[in-house]
């Protein structure tokens, strides 16, 4: 048995009353109890809106995938609910921020003794608890179940969702997301049979409409650095940051001008202080804005990993992020190293998991009892090409036949125009590798000349030791030697 797990202080349920609405969901067709703050089952959703971030179409939400009038259900579920008189003990004299950062970096506690009376009462009740699933990570969630032998599952979207790409690709795992350690341990382990290009995981991810940015991938860009400027009051990034905004931007000035720094705002922050001596982005969403920059610079957030498929060098400064592994650290560097294209195939297949995955029952139970990277990337990788009827053979054709394929079944586009797009992406490859040759050819000349100049000087500097040589042996001689009296009488009257 699952149980949904969904506790919060804040008394703002505007971010996070539809992750209620999807456990209802989930709960009522698996016939599941869940674990829940009050406020939630107490809060009264009258309009569509309240699901910011994901479009609904006649009463169903096509992102998150559930029916809306399944909430005139909630009653039939089980609920074990934190009260608000548990809530305010565990706030204590803590603004609701400060106390929402400290559960989620550490142990409380106060939560602890809470949390281990209702899983308790779970146990008593239900036999065969397998584990919570959770889209917040407790360090107290996780101590209190590991001392019954239940498993924490961890759930979180990434930056691959439905706005810029045609699906959604999520964390799904069992211990914080705020870590690089799960990456250390398995990339090492990772044998993938074929890798997808970066541009053919961005024609299968992407959506038709982003699909003429991929004209943009290797254009020259306008900023040197593009700093994803954290939501500075997020509870979410309060714990996990090692500089603050203003720390990042005065040694970003060290490297370059302000003017080339593009700063792009958290879409959820309501209040920002930026000097206007530095670019504010107002780019239509975060794909435009990374392909301006030619480094993007993050702290804790899903866009560095973003930043990693569209090839930029990308700056984590926390290592209690996945994207830590094989990106930039140091700030004092205009290092333009860039992720591999392996470990993007990694956390696209093997790390991150498709949606409709995180509430199916039978893969929940498949992951609990098996953690071989290699087998869940084929998992995954094999559900994702089923959904646009993608041939396993497909990986034995050139690279253009696979992007033609992609083009076809993806976005539904026509033989004509597969064959144009591709023949403008090439033109904005082939203008990239005249660019490089032109370059090649400067350099060359460059060299030529560096080593024309360096003839000229071996040639002066051999003169000159000639010179020295002759004006020596001049000195030494008797001649020279017999004649110092008269040189001194004639420096006299010079002076």
């Amino acid at each position: 048995m699952f149980i949904p797990f969904l506790f919060n202080l804040d008394n703002n349920l505007k971010h996070t009353y539809w992750m209620y609405a999807k456990f209802v969901d989930f709960c009522l067709k698996n016939e599941l109890p869940m674990v829940v703050s009050k406020k939630f089952y107490d809060y009264k959703c009258n309009d569509e809106n309240n699901f910011i971030y994901f479009e609904t179409v006649e009463n169903y939400n096509t992102n998150l995938k559930f029916d809306l009038n399944s909430l005139k259900n909630k009653n039939k579920i089980e609920y074990v609910f934190f009260t608000q008189d548990e809530e305010r003990k565990i706030l204590g004299n803590f603004s609701i921020n400060e106390m929402m950062s400290n559960l989620i970096k550490k142990r409380n506690k106060i939560f602890e003794e809470i949390l281990d009376k209702k899983i308790q009462f779970l146990l008593k009740k239900y036999k065969n608890l397998k584990a919570f699933i959770t889209w917040l990570y407790y360090p107290s969630l996780n101590y209190v179940l590991n001392k019954y032998g239940i498993k924490l599952i961890n759930f979180e979207f990434s930056s691959i969702r439905r706005n810029n790409y045609n699906t959604n690709l999520c964390y799904l795992t069992f211990e914080s997301k705020y870590s690089y350690d799960k990456v250390k341990k398995e990339f090492p382990k990772f044998n993938p049979h074929f890798l997808f290009s970066r541009e053919e995981l961005l024609l299968l991810f992407s959506t038709s409409d982003n699909l003429s940015l991929l004209k943009k991938l290797n254009s020259n860009t306008i900023y040197d650095f593009g700093l994803d400027y954290g939501n500075p009051t997020s509870y979410y990034n309060i714990p996990f940051a090692t500089l603050t905004n203003e720390e990042i931007l005065n040694k970003l000035d060290k490297l370059t001008y302000p003017k080339k720094i593009s700063i792009r705002k958290h879409p959820a922050a309501e209040v920002y202080n930026i000097s206007n001596k530095y670019t504010i982005d107002n780019s239509n969403n975060s794909v435009e804005w990374i392909l301006k920059c030619k480094r993007i610079v993050t702290m804790a957030s899903n866009i560095g990993f973003e930043a990693q498929l569209y090839g930029r060098p990308t700056y984590v400064l926390t290592d209690k992020i996945p994207f830590y592994f094989d990106s930039i650290h140091d700030l004092n560097s205009t290092e333009d190293y860039v992720s591999s294209i392996k470990l993007i195939n990694y956390f696209i297949f093997a790390y991150f998991v498709p949606y409709d995955f995180l509430f199916n029952v039978d893969y929940l139970s498949w992951r609990i009892s098996n953690n071989n990277i290699n087998d869940i990337y084929k998992k995954n990788y094999s559900y994702i090409l089923k959904q646009y009827d993608i041939s396993e053979d497909f990986t034995k054709l050139n690279e253009i036949d696979r992007k033609k394929i992609l083009l076809r079944k993806v976005h539904g586009f026509s033989d004509t125009k597969v064959n144009d797009f591709l023949s403008n992406i090439n033109r904005s490859y082939d203008d990239l590798e005249q660019e490089i040759c032109d370059c090649k050819t400067k350099l060359k000349e460059k060299e030529i000349e560096n080593s024309c100049n360096k003839n000229k000087l071996n040639q002066l500097e051999f003169k000159i030791t000639n010179l020295n040589s002759e004006l020596y042996l001049i000195k030494s001689s008797k001649g020279w030697k017999a004649l110092e009296n008269i040189r001194r009488i004639k420096n006299r009257f010079k002076n």
